[in-house]
C-alpha cells in the first residue's frame, strides 16, 4: 500500500478505548501507547461490524495530515481484539480493490494470530499440567508428614513449611484469630521471621487488629478469598503487605477442624493475577487436609485422655478401698488426679468440723493434701480457707455445687496464690458424702479452658468418690479410736477390781484417762457431803505430779465447787473466760484455752470431781471427751467408794481386835499401873496416834498419867505455781483428821 502511516490499535476490555500498539511512517496524530477514545470512530464500525471499512471522510476526526483512512479487524472468530489502520496525506487514496486486498491480508493474519494463541494455549496446559503435577507430589507429601504429627502446632509449622513448594508464594503465613481482643497474630515459621527481619528495616509485627482484614472476611464467610491490585485494596493487611513487601495478590483461606475455626491461610504473590481458580482449589484442598487432620488427632487425644481418665478413676477407686488411713490416702489420691488428668495443682480440702486445727468448727476448710512442692508447703503453712467466702473453694463448699473458672483472669474473686502463679483455669468440686459436704476438691490448670464437659464430668464423679472414701476412713478410724477406747475402759474397769487402795485407784485414774484424751493437766478431788470437805487427791501439771499445800479444804466459789453443787459436768472448748463469767464462778492464776470437769456420781450423790484442762490450745476437748471422761468418773466414783467402804470395814475390824486384846489383857491383871499402860499402849499403836491417861479428882485440875510418844511431823514444801483451775485452795477453816 501507498501510504504515509499504518497503526495497530488494541481494544481495551470495556470497549471504550483504543490502546496504540504498533505505529510505522509518519509520526504525526497519536503516539504509541496512547489511549484513543472508540466512540464516533471509524474503528468503531470496524470493531461493531468485524469488516473492512473506507469512510467517506475521516468522519469529522482529523488525526495530524491524515486524509484518507482504510481500516480493518484483528479478530479470532467473532472476537475483535484490535484494528489495522492504513492513512494517506491524499483525498480519497484507497479503493475497494484495495480494500479487498487489506481483507485477504488480514484473514491471513487473523489466521496467523489465532494459531499462535493455540500454541500459546497448548504450552500454557502444558506448564499448568506440569506445574499442577508438581503441585500434588508436593500436596501428597504434605499429606504424609500431617500423619506424623501429634498438635495442631506441629501441622501448622508443617503448612508454613511447605506452602510455597505448592502454590506461588513470595510471602505466606498463617493468622489465628482472638475475636475477643478484636486481633489477629500472624504466625511464621522462625526461616520466614529470620527473612523478613534482615529485608526490612521496620520489624514485622505479629499483632494487628482485626476490622476491616481479608482474614476477617475469609473467616466469616467460611471461604477462600482472593484480592488484587492490593495497593488500593479496602482491606487493611492486604495494603499492610503491599506496602511492606511489594506484594500484589492475596489469597485467604479459613482453616476449620471440625467446626471450630483454628486460622487462615494466607498466600501473596508479587504478580498482578497470580492466582486462578486452581489455585484457590489447592490451597482450599490444603486446608481441608490440615483441617481433618487436626479433627482427627484431637479425637484421638480425647479417646486417649478419656481411657487415661477412666484408669485413673479405676485407681483412685482400688486406693480408695484399700486404705483407710487418711494421712496416706489423701496424698496418693492427690498425685493419681494430677497426673491422670495433666493438671498443674490438685489439693483436697476438708472442712474443720470439730475446730481441732483452726479452733473455729465449721468455719474454715483445710488443706490436708496438695500436688508438688506446694503443695507440701501449703499444707506446712496450714493453709485454710473460709467455708462461704468468695473463694473458689468456699464458694464450692457453702453451695454444694462446682464452681468452674475457664479463665481465671475473668474472674473478679480469684485468689491469686502465690505458690501456683501460673493457674489459668482452675475448679472447686465439693466432696458430698451421705448428702452433707465434708470438703472440696480444687483442679487446676496452666492452660487456659483447659476443661472440657467430659473432663468436668469425670473430675466430679471422682470427687464422689473420693468423698464417701474419705467419710469411709473417718469411720474406720472413729472406729479404731472406739474400739480403742472400750478397750481402755474394760481395762480400767478390770484393774479397779483388783485394788482396793484408794491412792492406787485415783493413780490409775489418771493414766487411763491420759490414755483417752489430753491429761497433762489433771487433776482430782473427793467429797465428803457430811462434812463439806473436799480433799485434793491427785493434781498434775504438764504431765508432773504436784503436791497441793492443804490437802483438805471448804467449799469456795470456783468451778469445782460449782459441779459439786449442781451436780453436772462444764464443757468449755473455747472463750473459757466467757464461760466462767457465766457461770459466775471465780478463779485465780492462768485461764486454760480448753477445759473440761465432771461430777464422780454416786446416784444422785456428788463424790468428787476429775477435771482435765490444756493451757494452749482450743478445742482440745469436744462432747465425745465429756462421755469419755463421764465414763471413767462413774467407774473411778464406784471403784473409789469400794475401796472406802472396803477401808472402814478394816478399820472397824482392827478397832474390835485391839478391843478385844486390851479387854484380855486387863481382865489378866489386877494391877491398875499395868491396865492403863497397856490401854495406852495399845491404842496408840493400833491407830499410829500419840495417847496419854490422865487421872485426876474432881477436885483436881491435874493429875498423873501415862502418854506415849507422837509421832515426828512430815517434811512439806508447797509447789511453786498451781494453776486457777488446778487442786482446792482453802477457803476458810482447814481441818485434819
Amino acid at each position: 500500500f501507498n501510504v504515509d502511516q499504518s497503526t495497530i490499535t488494541l481494544v481495551s476490555e470495556d470497549f471504550k478505548h483504543l490502546a496504540v500498539a504498533a505505529l510505522a511512517g509518519t509520526e504525526t496524530g497519536y503516539p504509541l501507547g496512547a489511549a484513543i477514545p472508540l466512540e464516533n470512530t471509524p474503528n468503531e464500525v470496524v470493531i461493531r461490524e468485524n469488516r473492512v471499512y473506507i469512510p467517506s471522510d475521516s468522519m469529522g476526526l482529523e488525526i495530524g495530515e491524515m486524509k484518507s483512512i482504510l481500516s480493518g479487524p484483528i479478530a479470532i472468530g467473532n472476537n475483535v481484539l484490535g484494528t489495522l489502520n492504513l492513512a494517506s496525506t491524499m483525498v480519497n487514496a484507497f479503493n475497494d480493490r484495495d480494500a479487498n486486498f487489506l481483507n485477504q491480508l488480514l484473514s491471513l493474519m487473523n489466521a496467523s494470530v489465532e494459531n499462535r494463541r493455540l500454541f500459546e494455549q497448548i504450552e500454557s496446559a502444558l506448564l499448568t499440567t506440569e506445574e499442577q503435577a508438581r503441585s500434588l507430589a508436593e500436596l501428597n507429601r504434605l499429606s504424609e508428614q500431617f500423619s506424623s504429627a501429634t498438635s495442631v502446632d506441629e501441622v501448622i509449622a508443617l503448612i508454613l513449611e511447605n506452602l510455597n513448594k505448592i502454590i506461588n508464594a513470595d510471602e505466606w503465613a498463617f493468622t489465628t484469630i482472638d475475636e475477643k481482643d478484636g486481633t489477629y497474630e500472624i504466625v511464621m515459621s522462625p526461616e520466614q521471621v529470620e527473612r523478613l527481619s534482615s529485608d526490612s528495616e521496620q520489624p514485622i509485627t505479629t499483632t494487628q487488629p482485626l476490622a476491616n482484614t481479608i482474614v476477617s472476611r475469609a473467616a466469616k464467610e467460611r471461604r477462600t478469598i482472593i484480592e488484587f491490585s492490593c495497593k488500593d485494596s479496602a482491606y487493611t493487611d492486604v495494603r499492610f503487605w503491599a506496602e511492606q513487601r511489594g506484594i500484589q495478590t492475596v489469597m485467604s483461606a479459613p482453616l476449620f477442624a471440625g467446626s471450630t475455626l483454628l486460622g487462615v491461610l494466607n498466600t501473596g504473590s508479587k504478580d498482578l493475577s497470580a492466582y486462578t481458580v486452581q489455585d484457590e482449589n489447592i490451597i482450599q484442598s490444603i486446608a481441608s487436609l490440615a483441617g481433618s487432620t487436626i479433627d482427627n488427632r484431637r479425637l484421638f487425644t480425647q479417646i486417649q485422655k478419656r481411657s487415661q481418665q477412666l484408669e485413673t478413676s479405676a485407681e483412685v477407686s482400688r486406693v480408695a478401698s484399700t486404705i483407710l488411713d487418711p494421712t496416706e490416702l489423701l496424698p496418693r489420691v492427690i498425685e493419681l488426679i494430677k497426673e491422670g488428668f495433666d493438671l498443674y495443682y490438685a489439693g483436697i480440702f476438708l472442712i474443720d468440723e470439730t475446730g481441732e486445727i483452726t479452733g473455729e468448727p465449721n468455719k474454715w476448710a483445710v488443706l490436708r493434701a496438695g500436688s508438688g512442692d506446694a503443695g507440701d508447703q501449703m499444707v506446712a503453712a496450714g493453709h485454710k480457707l473460709e467455708v462461704g467466702s468468695e473463694s473458689m473453694i468456699g464458694t464450692a463448699i457453702s453451695n454444694a455445687q462446682a464452681r468452674i473458672a475457664l479463665n481465671v483472669g475473668d474472674e473478679a474473686s480469684f485468689f491469686a496464690n502465690p505458690y501456683l502463679p501460673n493457674t489459668r483455669s482452675e475448679m472447686a468440686l465439693p466432696l458430698t458424702s451421705r448428702g452433707a459436704v465434708v470438703g472440696a476438691l480444687s483442679i487446676q490448670s496452666e492452660i487456659a479452658d483447659a476443661f472440657s464437659p467430659e473432663d468436668i464430668t469425670a473430675l466430679q464423679t471422682m470427687a464422689d468418690q473420693l468423698a464417701n472414701a474419705i467419710e469411709n476412713a473417718r469411720l474406720f478410724e472413729q472406729t479404731e479410736i472406739r474400739a480403742e477406747e472400750l478397750t481402755v475402759l474394760n481395762e480400767m474397769a478390770r484393774g479397779f477390781t483388783q485394788s482396793m487402795d484408794v491412792d492406787e485407784l485415783v493413780k490409775n485414774t489418771f493414766e487411763f484417762t491420759g490414755r483417752m484424751m489430753d491429761a497433762a493437766n489433771f487433776y482430782m478431788v473427793l467429797y465428803s457431803a457430811e462434812d463439806d470437805i473436799l480433799e485434793n487427791k491427785l493434781f498434775v501439771q504438764a504431765g508432773q505430779i504436784i503436791t497441793p499445800p492443804q490437802s483438805r479444804v471448804k467449799l469456795g466459789p470456783g468451778l469445782t465447787e460449782w459441779i459439786i453443787q449442781n451436780k453436772l459436768p462444764v464443757l468449755m472448748p473455747t472463750d473459757a473466760e466467757s464461760h466462767i463469767e457465766a457461770l459466775g464462778v471465780e478463779i485465780t492464776g492462768e485461764v486454760p484455752k480448753s477445759w473440761l470437769g465432771v461430777p464422780m456420781l454416786l446416784g444422785n450423790e456428788v463424790t468428787g470431781v476429775i477435771a482435765v484442762q490444756n493451757f494452749q490450745n482450743e478445742n482440745v476437748y469436744n462432747n465425745h471427751s465429756l462421755d469419755l471422761l463421764i465414763a471413767v468418773s462413774s467407774q473411778a466414783a464406784v471403784a473409789i467408794d469400794n475401796a472406802q467402804r472396803f477401808g472402814e470395814t478394816q478399820t472397824r475390824a482392827r478397832h474390835e481386835e485391839i478391843l478385844r486384846r486390851v479387854t484380855t489383857q486387863v481382865h489378866a491383871t489386877t494391877d491398875p499401873d499395868a491396865i492403863l499402860r497397856t490401854a495406852v499402849r495399845e491404842v496408840s499403836d493400833a491407830l499410829g496416834k500419840p495417847a496419854f491417861v490422865k487421872l485426876s479428882s474432881a477436885d483436881q485440875a491435874v493429875g498423873s498419867g501415862f502418854e506415849t510418844s507422837p509421832p515426828p511431823a512430815p517434811d512439806f514444801e508447797p509447789p511453786s505455781q498451781q494453776p486457777a483451775a488446778g487442786p482446792i485452795e482453802p477457803s476458810g477453816d482447814s481441818e485434819e483428821r
